[in-house]
């Protein structure tokens, strides 16, 4: 089950070299080593995979076969515990943001949904208006 929240993200904010979202250097380290470290004990395997007559260990084989899970696995508990141990304080927040345009890019409220159905609505449109269950899947 994915979970989908409606808070707003500031788009602008994402660019922002001085902005919340930044890293040293560009690059959050964590992520990339928590990719890396995964990554490379299948590096045999896929040069085998590419290369069936080369010559690598029957685990490397093993390995590669599950890497998915192995990877998964260890790319949260590396993530979660270079989180813990260096917090990215850089990036937290000194204090809070109690409304939408205080945030720079941010729209103070409504949707793209509700716009469209403003401008219809004014324009007297004979188009089919947005219902709500328009959108929903089931």
């Amino acid at each position: 089950m994915v979970c989908v929240t409606l808070t707003p993200v500031p788009v602008t904010a994402l660019y922002n070299p001085d902005g919340r979202y930044r890293f040293k250097g560009g690059c959050n380290w964590r992520a990339a080593v928590a990719f890396i470290v995964p990554v490379a004990p299948s590096l045999p395997g896929l040069a085998y995979s590419i290369t069936p007559g080369l010559h690598i260990s029957d685990g490397a084989k093993n390995l590669y076969t599950f890497d998915w899970l192995f990877g998964f696995v260890v790319s949260i508990v590396l993530y979660t515990a270079f989180s813990w141990i260096f917090p990215a304080r850089e990036t937290l927040l000194t204090e809070t943001i109690w409304n939408n345009e205080a945030i720079e890019g941010v729209q103070a409220s409504g949707s793209d949904v509700e716009k469209a159905r403003g401008q219809a609505s004014l324009a007297g449109s004979r188009d089919k208006q947005y219902h709500e269950s328009d959108a929903k899947p089931w």
